[in-house]
């Protein structure tokens, strides 16, 4: 089972200082807590993720300055289990 918040997802999955692979979960920070927004890492610094509530999924770029300094680890799911 996989936990539903982002904290306790980062908490169980991710590794600090890794540099993601594809099909990884990628964590970042929001601007009111330490752990706020998880991505699915696609490969070539792109993830897949849905930029805020009732919003359509975007693939976005980790290497902007806005998401590079958010980012705070990345895990994965299946080779945890």
């Amino acid at each position: 089972k996989i936990p539903r918040s982002a904290l306790q997802q980062f908490r169980r999955y991710a590794v600090i200082n890794r540099k993601p692979e594809p099909g990884d979960l990628l964590f970042f920070s929001s601007e009111d807590k330490k752990v706020g927004h998880i991505g699915i890492y696609l490969g070539k610094n792109k993830f897949i993720h849905t930029p805020g509530k009732h919003r359509e999924v975007v693939i976005d770029d980790i290497s902007k300055n806005y998401w590079k300094i958010r980012y705070l680890g990345a895990g994965n799911v299946i080779k945890e289990e």
